[in-house]
């Protein structure tokens, strides 16, 4: 007669792989990998093999693989197949080795031993879909709330061990542990530390080498990729303990590695004083855990990552600025030198004979140039927080924009169409709204019609004035209305047709702030584009320090 025993030690490789490939065509095995098929199958058949005095073995390792179908999604009657079908393969094994007939009562204890498994997952599955998936669902909702509130926890130690023994303490409570701890892994020289502790036990900060070679009860856990680690007894186990956990009454050890599979970060582990296995309530609870503190590690570090980055983003964007700003105000002087001598030589222009619109041109460069150095210095203004500094005086918008509509049509062509001649007087900064003025009419013709009028209005309102311009062209896009005024922006098509730095709708915007008013703009492309500035009569209230 051949013992079970003996058949599983002899084919224990065909048993698995025959039932790997029955196993992997149940509705539950679709979408998980080999590995995780197989989880701790291999040591559950050794354990049952046995069938006398390996009862608490057996049921350790099928409480193990219990846990991961449930994590799984597995139903009921799949978890049970898996038995049937393990059964099963030792029985044709056996056959197929051509080896003695099994002793009848090893197959009547084998038959057993698979019946109370069996009634063991039935009691499982019933346990949990009944209360502990609600339960589950608890700890996890909590364990979220306590990881989102660290996540902009400040990077001193004190936090994060204030935040770390808040989770413990859930862990605790959720798996009826009296101690936990957490280890974090060194990437840089393969540790492993003790990043906090909770419970009757408070281990002093201690380093472990994340190798299972130095016999350490949290090295070993480390090692197992997918698998909780159990000691029964932690007064008496071989694994390397701290002293404190060994004297403490704690007996029973669960240990859980962060991630289960991926790469290392962690490891995590709870202690109780009685002496007995974790059920496997316990089991899949710290391991359903586990899972969801590895992901938010994970988002932790990823945070802290981003915000590095971002800081350093800032500090550089910071000293950009001030270089520019400095640059910006140091071209200047040079600007005023050569604008000098381009008027002066401008005057006597006559004498240079073919090359008299030499200086004319020069001077109209040099000044195109100034202002966009002063266009930019008030964009960094803008940008660090201040608003657009303004002389206000009473002033008439009308001849303001009359003014202006001059100056364009120099440059520009006779395009420009002037409505409402009438005064509208208020106290504004002319300067300030004639930039206004023609960075508007600059941007129709970017990107207006080229052979359609310009249309500048001024008319008076209950509240103050409002000046527009309009062009005929194609609509702006709804989704570059999002950032159309913000600073180094340009808008569509034509951004590369003309030079520019893309702050004029920038400096209108901050124009009309800075008078206490406000731009808009309606676009359509049966009505074109029409940008109206508004603007109180009296501006005076809404300066700084008024």
């Amino acid at each position: 007669m051949t013992a079970v025993a003996e058949v599983v030690a002899r084919h224990q490789e065909a048993i698995l792989r025959r039932w790997a490939d029955e196993a992997s065509t149940l509705a539950g095995a679709r979408g998980i990998t080999a590995s995780e098929l197989r989880n701790r199958v291999a040591d559950y058949l050794v354990a049952l093999s046995a069938l006398r005095g390996a009862d608490a073995e057996r049921r350790r390792h099928l409480t193990s693989h219990l846990s991961a179908r449930l994590r799984s999604g597995y139903m009921l009657c799949d978890a049970l197949e898996e038995l049937a079908i393990l059964g099963r393969c030792v029985t044709e094994a056996a056959a197929q080795a051509g080896a003695d007939a099994l002793d009848p009562a090893e197959m009547n204890r084998l038959h057993a031993a698979l019946r109370d498994d069996a009634g063991v997952v039935i009691d499982a599955f019933t346990q949990y879909a009944v209360t502990d998936s609600q339960a589950e669902k608890h700890y996890l909702r909590r364990l979220q709330t306590l990881a989102h509130a660290a996540l902009p926890a400040g990077p001193g130690e004190a936090d994060l061990v204030r935040h770390l023994r808040d989770v413990l303490e859930l862990v605790m409570e959720a798996v009826e542990a009296q101690c936990a701890a957490i280890f974090f892994h060194n990437f840089a020289d393969k540790t492993l530390w003790l990043a906090a502790s909770a419970g009757i036990v408070e281990e002093p900060l201690k380093h472990y080498v994340a190798d299972e070679a130095t016999a350490s009860f949290v090295a070993a856990i480390a090692a197992r990729k997918g698998d909780t680690m159990t000691v029964l007894d932690a007064e008496t186990t071989e694994f390397a303990l701290s002293d404190e956990l060994r004297t403490s009454g704690i007996h029973a050890l669960l240990g859980v590695r962060l991630p289960a599979r991926q790469a290392l970060m962690g490891v995590m582990y709870v202690g109780m004083t009685e002496r007995r296995p974790f059920t496997l309530r316990q089991v899949q609870r710290l391991e359903s855990l586990g899972a969801q503190l590895s992901i938010n590690l994970d988002l932790a570090r990823l945070h802290a990552t981003l915000k590095l980055k971002v800081d350093d983003l800032n500090v550089e964007q910071v000293l950009r600025e001030r270089f520019i700003s400095v640059l910006a105000h140091d071209l200047r002087n040079p600007l005023l030198v050569i604008r000098t001598a381009a008027h002066i030589l401008n005057l006597d222009a006559d004498a240079l004979g073919d090359h008299r619109a030499l200086p004319r041109r020069v001077l109209s460069n040099v000044v195109r140039a100034d202002a966009m150095i002063r266009d930019l210095l008030d964009a960094l203004r803008i940008r660090a927080g201040h608003e657009l500094p303004l002389t206000l005086a009473e002033c008439e918008l009308a001849a303001v924009a009359r003014a202006a509509c001059d100056e364009l049509t120099s440059v520009f062509g006779d395009r420009f169409v002037l409505r409402g001649d009438a005064p509208v007087r208020g106290v504004w900064s002319a300067e300030a709204l004639h930039r206004a003025l023609w960075n508007l009419a600059t941007n129709a013709v970017k990107h207006g019609a080229p052979d359609a009028p310009i249309e500048v209005t001024v008319r008076g309102t209950a509240a103050g004035a409002a000046i527009s311009v309009h062009n005929q062209g194609p609509a702006i896009d709804e989704a570059d209305r999002a950032t159309l005024f913000e600073p180094f922006v340009q808008v569509g098509a034509a951004s590369g047709s003309r030079r520019g730095w893309g702050l004029g709708l920038t400096l209108v915007q901050s124009c009309a702030q800075a008078h206490g008013g406000s731009v808009a703009v309606a676009s359509t492309p049966a009505d074109g584009t029409t940008f109206t500035l508004e603007i109180p009569w009296d501006s005076r209230p809404f300066q700084s320090g008024a």
